[in-house]
């Protein structure tokens, strides 16, 4: 049979789309070679107990709570394993949702508003017109695998006065939780606890330390003299 240059093409261009609409619906335009496969986890707001609450100020004041910051190892949505004093590995078949920064920043919003002692908080982005800045460096977030495991957490934490740019307060916090046995719900749940710790006692703090400041101002060290 007589075949025409148009009867070709149209008989390599069925054959071409047959072979591509297979590919599509195999996967195979899609999926990396050894794609990882993960678990998500995030980090729960836990509620404040009577005793805490019991250590809550009501303040008239809003707050802006900078985007937290970190060194390279944990801007991350990897679940750091610190082994060494200067060798860190991941948690293998998990991560956060979210990279860590975001993640405290989140949590810390929830705190505070869930506190019910403050007239308003929010980032920077929100717009607020706010008397206060808190400044969050957070120094460990890490599983430390040594002679026994536990989970570290280290915040720094600074109060700034926006009318004057002075820092009032600065605090370390931190909290360490043991893990009795290797599952990732011991894991995620000692960082629920030791997170919702240190982000408590840094909200029970900032809500405290405007009204007595870690550093009494330059004014009113000269009106005492």
């Amino acid at each position: 049979m007589f075949l025409t240059k148009r009867s070709i093409f149209m008989r390599v261009s069925t054959v071409f789309l047959g072979c591509f609409s297979l590919l599509i619906l195999s996967g195979c335009m899609n999926l990396p070679k050894n794609s990882e496969k993960y678990k998500l986890f995030y980090l729960k707001t836990l509620p404040f107990s009577e005793k805490e609450r019991a250590s809550l100020h009501p303040v008239k004041w809003q707050l802006i709570l900078e985007d937290p910051s970190c060194d390279g190892r944990l801007n991350t949505d990897r679940i750091v394993v610190q082994t060494s004093s200067a060798e860190i590995t991941h948690v293998s078949g998990a991560r956060w949702v979210d990279r860590l920064p975001n993640l405290i920043q989140q949590l810390l919003l929830n705190l505070f508003e869930n506190s019910g002692q403050i007239k308003g908080v929010g980032t920077s982005l929100d717009g607020l017109d706010a008397d206060y800045v808190l400044l969050i460096d957070i120094r460990d977030f890490e599983l430390m695998v040594r002679e026994s495991k536990e989970v570290r957490i280290r915040i720094f934490g600074k109060i700034m006065r926006l009318k004057d740019r002075e820092i009032v307060g600065a605090k370390t916090f931190e909290s360490m939780v043991p893990i009795p046995q290797d599952s990732f719900k011991e894991v995620i749940d000692a960082f629920l606890t030791a997170t919702n710790r240190v982000g408590k006692e840094i909200v029970i703090w900032t809500l405290e330390t405007p009204q007595f400041p870690d550093f009494p101002s330059m004014e009113a060290t000269d009106e005492s003299e």
